[in-house]
């Protein structure tokens, strides 16, 4: 699954300068078996080997009391002279530990097998990989997915093993690695994606996690590299820079979601940085913690580790390294970006460039890899510890210019001092990031922090309060409480409180508690027939005032509480920039305010008023008439608007030509007032207006010349208002209608008939054939069809006109056989100006032609397409010659419990219905039910449908059901275009591509997942940009989404067989068929190999139903007898993964030849 790239050149061997090195080897730590608690530890002296120490002969098994290092117990597994181990790591089963060994060009990668004490004995080398002279492989980890990532330090490379079947896979390359000594490697646990893993495989579905390598030099990084469903990409380097000190990183650990980096700085004293692994929303890695020591100087290398509790780090002394120190620090106190003191715990240590911690927390194994000594100390710290942690640290929020901070005071009993800091944080600050610091003077270590109160009564677990007073309203304030005891240690860790853990910091934001200002010119009307119109002006400051509230109440003032709610009166507007009834936009300072109150009772007295609050629900609760309050009064007489009515015609969507008449309802006035109306007609694009202006009656007609000429259909909308004298008005209940207009022929000449169908005088017409005529310019319809004759008499004749009224359909039933029918225009047929249709024509007129002979003449449907539009599927088609057709349909149906359609396409005329008979048009609408597969055949009205007509030319709609999660899919219908956007386009949902729907697609050739997602607008994007037929795909559909359909249209594919190609291993491929078809029907035996279960190759399908308890992988493998196993069938509208472990001609892919039935 990796991308097989390898970089090709000369690397330069780089030597390092400021750093002590007491040998070239490179630091190895120790490390601990996580079952049986083995010591492992390297000895790279003239005689090299890997040591194992037991834990403690005592029972229970138990390494509280450190390893034994008696020489009878130890197990030691000789090298080869003159390599190195260069690192080691244990699997987390305790049952194998992993070697890197640097010998040139016979490096290696040994594979210990661990008896059930943890004791190494037989190995095997990781097979596949080739090293070089230079090739120094050194640091190494054990991803969640079998693989093992090893540095090679004197080349820029990270090298991936497979520790399922020990073999090399790949190199990480990537150019932005440095030429030399990357060091040491580390990776996060990840994320599972459990529809992606190949099915069949060994690794277990780690889709994305990301990998660690530190680069050992004095401008030190860590390079970030992100594994994503077996691509691998790099993402950036963290680096150095004043205030983080990555100088001369080594050892990596990732311990939950924290990345561990032992350091050599020479000038802060940092020894281990501790950054955060997941990216913040910059995209950067936060700095959690810089531990510092007491040594300021770069020799040897640290050395570190850690359980639940305590960090425990080595480091040298002194140039030749022989004095070395050990220090600790809580887990719990890592939380300053800026310093974390560590405490001695031994200033007598080994030259050593290894720590393992014991699991009791007590001892420490500390190891030297250039001569495998290894030497046991204990944890204590040797100075005086600081006092606890103040607990229950809370700062109170929302205080007008003020907070109140309480804490609990430590229980330790040498509790000497606190001392109570305050932070004002700048704009872009976040209170996590910048609580107050403190040195270990006790001295206040961070910008814009003041002392609140530095005091020695300090009494033991007591509960304290302070009030922090004189603070600006609406800025963020950040507060911590630091104890002394009487030996003069300070607790110097700010930890912020929350639900988690008690800390001794905490953040607070004050409110304004002061009310707004009132409004002014408050005015209610008293003379408005119906309703009470109210003004006045909004405060003249916005530093105070949020939202305004207007009450209205009878018999007195309305009332509102300081609290904000209505005692007396009834809300009818809140100016809050909210949505819905009754909310308007918020004011501006000074803004001259409206409101018009309707729902009132004539002849009543209201008393209103306007109550204004700030952001922090501050009521200004007074009444002021003329200021904020005013009575109001509606007349006992309201005049009512007009009836409602509706536009006529043209209809909806209309095409027409020539003058335009509109018509609609006449609307009356409930007074008795005279109603005159105002029409409005426009251009829909553009806005360009064709009439707007008063209308006596409720018919208006537009003259042609009023319309842009165009001889495609414009779309223009129109509306109309029924209005009285009083302002009263209604418009029509349906404004959303419009017509297509489309510029008539209006030549001067005289119009004749130019063509028609059939031609004068011809034979052999079949009896369903429509009869056209051709006019030269436009025409007056209804002027044309009453001059129309025909002989004989056709009684069941429909009229039908193209867009531009110049040429006449004839659609009827059927013509009697072996007859001559005449057809005649008269003179009295005009155009639109009026000018009658002149005798002699172009074409005959009367024109004669003769029926044929037999029933039954051909009529052929061609040209059928489906296309989507929206929830409905719109059908076209073409018939030659032009005939009436009738449309059948097969309908299936998705089971919503299962998720599976109660059947699929059929041949069995007798499952068919018919959908629609006898329709003229070319065209057809549907609207099939979601969750369902809808199938269609056109044929000539009144043809009886056979199994026959059913094998070609049939089209269909089919809904693909997705539920959240991973869904294995394929097209079931051949519908032309491949592009994503085009078949599936925005029918799921997403923003960005974490969070959004996804498409997978396994690309066998490259081994590498495509992928695409689709973005807030509806579009994909991605390295997958079609999707085609024949092969299978995942839609990863979000899980806080609901199950949906997506629909997809286009031809059934009735050709057989059709060839896919299957290359070695995995392949994804799908039904283009609408048939569910047997895996024993579908030739695909022919192209695998038969097994058993465990050496077959199979089929597997990935099952994600409705259902709880029933999603996962189902499979079937191919027999000496066929295929077995609960997959049986290949069905519409899923996609499969083909295992092909074999190919016949390893050259080129296996050709399958898939059999339809």
């Amino acid at each position: 699954m990796f991308k097989k790239s390898i970089v090709l050149g000369l690397a330069l061997l780089i030597f390092l300068g400021g750093v002590a090195f007491a040998v070239s080897t490179n630091p190895v730590s120790s490390t601990k078996n996580p079952v049986t608690r083995t010591l492992y530890v390297a000895n790279n002296s003239a005689a090299p080997s890997i040591k194992s120490y037991p834990p403690k002969a005592i029972w229970p098994p138990d390494d509280t009391l450190g390893w034994d290092d008696a020489p009878l117990l130890v197990n030691t597994q000789s090298l080869p002279g003159g390599s190195a181990c260069n690192g080691l790591a244990v699997s987390s089963d305790g049952k194998k530990l992993y070697a890197s060994i640097a010998n040139g060009e016979a490096s290696e990668i040994r594979v210990y097998y661990l008896d059930s004490s943890g004791m190494p004995g037989t190995y095997e080398a990781m097979a596949g990989a080739t090293w070089s002279a230079r090739s120094t492989p050194s640091g190494l980890t054990l991803g969640r997915d079998y693989k093992l990532y090893v540095t090679d330090n004197t080349l820029r490379r990270i090298r991936v093993f497979d520790t399922y079947n020990n073999t090399w896979i790949s190199d990480i390359t990537d150019t932005h690695l440095p030429d030399a000594r990357l060091l040491d490697v580390a990776t996060t646990k990840g994320t599972t994606d459990s529809g992606f893993a190949l099915p069949g495989s060994h690794p277990p579905n780690v889709a994305h996690y990301k990998i660690f390598a530190s680069e050992h030099s004095s401008d030190g990084r860590i390079h970030v590299l992100n594994y994503d469903l077996g691509t691998i990409t790099y993402e950036k380097a963290l680096t150095k820079s004043t205030f983080v000190r990555l100088t001369y990183p080594s050892d990596l650990k990732i311990v939950g979601d924290r990345l561990y980096v032992a350091v050599n700085d020479d000038s802060n004293v940092v020894a281990v940085m501790v950054y955060s692994t997941v990216p913040n929303a910059s995209g950067n890695y936060p700095v959690i913690a810089q531990i510092t020591t007491d040594l300021a100087n770069d020799y040897g290398e640290t050395a570190f580790d850690l359980n639940a509790d305590h960090l425990y780090i080595k480091k040298s002394a002194n140039a030749s390294e022989t004095q070395n120190r050990l220090y600790s620090i809580r887990i719990a106190d890592l939380n300053n970006p800026l310093g974390n003191a560590a405490m001695l715990v031994s200033n007598e240590v080994i030259a050593s460039d290894g720590v393992t911690v014991s699991s009791g927390g007590t001892v420490l194994a500390v190891s030297n890899s250039r001569n495998g000594l290894v030497r046991f100390y204990g944890t204590a710290p040797l100075s005086d510890p600081a006092p606890a942690q103040v607990t229950d640290f809370v700062a109170a929020d929302h205080e007008e210019s003020s907070s109140t901070l309480t804490w609990t005071n430590p229980a330790d009993t040498d509790l000497a001092r606190i001392i109570v800091l305050q932070r004002r944080l700048l704009i872009g600050e976040s209170s996590l990031d910048h609580l107050p610091l403190i040195t270990t003077a006790g001295a206040a270590n961070s910008p814009n922090t003041t002392v609140l109160l530095s005091t020695t009564e300090a009494t033991p677990g007591a509960a304290k309060t302070l009030v922090a007073s004189g603070l600006t309203n609406y800025t963020t304030y950040t507060f911590a409480v630091f104890a002394q005891d009487t030996a003069g240690t300070w607790n110097t860790t700010a930890t912020y409180h929350n639900s988690m853990q008690p800390g001794n910091a905490d953040s607070a934001m004050p409110w304004d508690k002061t009310p707004p200002a009132n409004a002014t010119n408050f005015t209610a009307s008293d003379d408005q027939l119906g309703k009470v119109t109210l003004k006045w002006n909004a405060p003249a400051s916005l530093v105070d005032f949020d939202v305004a509230v207007v009450v209205r109440n009878t018999g007195t003032w309305p009332v509102i509480t300081a609290a904000g709610t209505v005692s007396a009166g009834t809300e009818i507007a809140r100016y809050d920039g909210g949505f819905g009834a009754g909310h308007f936009n918020l004011l501006s300072p000074s803004q001259a305010v409206t409101l018009t109150d309707e729902a009132v009772t004539a002849d009543t007295t209201y008393y209103y008023a306007v109550y204004n609050y700030d952001r922090n629900n501050n009521y200004n609760n007074l009444v002021t008439p003329g200021a904020n309050a005013d009575t109001g009064l509606a007349p006992s007489v309201a005049n009512e608007p007009p009836t409602a009515f509706s536009k006529l015609a043209p209809t909806n969507e209309a095409t027409i030509t020539g003058n335009v008449t509109l018509t609609w309802e006449s609307s009356t006035d409930p007074n008795g007032d005279p109603v005159h109306y105002n029409l409005l007609v426009y251009q829909t694009d553009g806005g360009d207006q064709v009439f707007n202006g008063p209308v006596t009656t409720n018919s208006h007609t537009l003259p042609f010349t009023a319309f842009h000429s165009s001889v495609t259909p414009v779309n223009y909308r129109w509306n109309v208002s029924a209005q009285d004298d009083k302002g009263g008005r209604t418009y029509a209940s349906n404004p959303e209608w419009s017509f297509n207009y489309v510029t008539p022929d209006t030549s001067s000449d005289a119009p004749n008939i130019e063509e028609t169908i059939p031609a004068n005088d011809q034979t052999g017409i079949l009896t369903s054939a429509p009869i056209s005529i051709q006019f030269s310019e436009t025409m007056n319809t209804s002027s044309v069809e009453h001059a129309l004759s025909i002989s004989p008499a056709l009684t069941d004749a429909v009229y039908s006109w193209d867009s531009r009224h110049m040429i006449l359909t004839i659609n009827h039933a059927a013509f009697a056989l072996n007859t001559v029918y005449t057809v005649t225009v008269a003179t009295t047929a005009v155009d639109l100006t009026n000018t009658a249709l002149i005798p002699s024509s172009s074409a005959a007129n009367p024109f004669h032609f003769t029926t044929t002979t037999e029933a039954g003449g051909e009529i052929v449907v061609s040209g059928v397409i489906i296309v989507r539009e929206g929830s409905n599927v719109r059908l076209s088609w073409l018939t030659e010659p032009s005939s009436a057709v009738d449309i059948y349909a097969l309908t299936r149906t998705i089971n919503p419990t299962t998720g599976e359609y109660d059947g699929y396409f059929t041949t069995d005329q007798a499952e068919w219905s018919l959908l629609s008979e006898n329709i003229v048009e070319t065209e057809f609408l549907d609207t099939p039910a979601a969750g369902t597969a809808r199938y269609y055949k056109i044929v000539p009205h009144s043809t009886i449908l056979t199994s026959t007509l059913l094998t070609s030319n049939v089209v269909g709609k089919f809904d693909i059901h997705v539920e959240p999660g991973s869904n294995l899919i394929s097209l079931p219908l051949n519908g032309g275009a491949i592009a994503i956007n085009d078949v599936i386009g925005n029918q799921l949902s997403g923003s960005s591509p974490l969070a959004s729907d996804k498409i997978y697609y396994y690309d066998n050739t490259s081994e590498t997942w495509l992928t695409s997602y689709i973005n807030a607008e509806g579009t994909w994007n991605g390295s997958l940009s079609n999707i085609e037929l024949s092969k299978g795909y995942f839609i990863n559909r979000q899980m806080s989404s609901t199950a949906t359909n997506i629909t997809v249209v286009g031809s059934v594919v009735f050709d057989t067989p059709t060839a896919i190609d299957l290359n070695q291993n995995s392949n994804m491929i799908g039904s283009l068929y609408a048939e569910a078809i047997s895996l024993n029907a579908a030739s695909l035996a022919a192209v695998l190999t038969a097994g058993t279960p465990l050496n077959a190759d199979k089929i597997y399908y990935y099952q994600n139903s409705p259902g709880a308890g029933s999603d996962g992988w189902i499979s079937a493998y191919l027999g000496a007898d066929g295929f077995s196993g609960p997959l049986t069938t290949i069905t519409p509208g899923k996609g499969y993964f083909i295992n092909n472990q074999t190919l016949v001609d390893p050259a080129s892919p296996d050709e399958w030849n898939f059999t339809r039935p």
